[in-house]
């Protein structure tokens, strides 16, 4: 049963699927599944099944919309969901925890991006998704991440007292929390917006940002939204 409900193809691809122990011991397949999942009135058994599917797969888009939350906001709820809907037909949950659900988005919207156009190398909309995404992510795993409860900070009177010939020895190992990234947008903006929760000054930095692209990629402020990103990148759903 879980194995059919959570399928990145769907219901009747999971009855189809073979490859472990339950699957090739108890083989029901879209024709037969009625033997153990009665239909109802209004629905065939597949389409039971399918409301069950439907619901985990449209709950894990949910969780992605909320860890990458200035990305929806953004880009709009609807080119989210499409975004989140392939990166999960392309790497489907496999861990326990939801945590790791959107470990692969930033990295998948870079290896699934639009060619850029001739050979302009300057950053254009798909570089702005790919960046905001690297943030929202850096934000889950050092919330998520080890901290520094029982450890010690380094004091600066620590420093000063330490004998000039051993400074070069010195080994300063930063705290686990430590993220250096490399964005070509000024999204730490736009994540400072994101996290007081003002999405209009989201959109606003969202369009300062990208006030530098070619004419035909920019919007108004309060048109940088899904509309705006489908008219020029496939990532906005062409």
């Amino acid at each position: 049963m879980q194995r059919v409900i959570t399928h990145p193809a769907g219901v009747t691809a999971g009855l189809e699927a073979s490859g472990d122990a339950a699957a090739d011991a108890i083989r029901v397949g879209p024709d037969s599944i009625e033997s153990v999942i009665d239909r109802s009135l209004a629905c065939t058994s597949v389409e039971r099944l399918a409301v069950y599917s439907n619901a985990y797969r449209a709950r894990l888009i949910e969780c992605l919309s909320g860890e990458f939350a200035t990305l929806a906001t953004i880009v709009g709820s609807e080119t989210f969901d499409q975004l989140a809907s392939e990166y999960l037909q392309a790497r489907p949950s496999t861990s326990y925890t939801l945590g790791e659900l959107g470990r692969e988005f930033p990295g998948y919207l870079a290896r699934t991006r639009p060619p850029r156009a001739g050979d302009d190398e300057s950053p254009d909309w798909a570089d702005l998704v790919i960046d905001v995404a690297t943030l929202d992510r850096c934000y889950a795993e050092v919330f998520d991440g080890p901290g520094e409860e029982g450890a010690s900070p380094l004091a600066a009177d620590a420093i000063s007292e330490v004998p000039v010939e051993r400074v070069g020895k010195l080994i300063v190992r930063p705290t686990a929390s430590l993220r250096l990234l490399r964005f070509k947008f000024p999204v730490h903006e736009l994540g400072a917006a994101g996290a007081r929760g003002d999405s209009g000054q989201l959109v606003a930095a969202a369009a300062n940002a990208t006030r530098d692209l070619s004419p035909r990629l920019r919007g108004p402020p309060d048109r940088v939204d899904g509309r705006a990103v489908r008219g020029v990148e496939r990532h906005a759903g062409g």
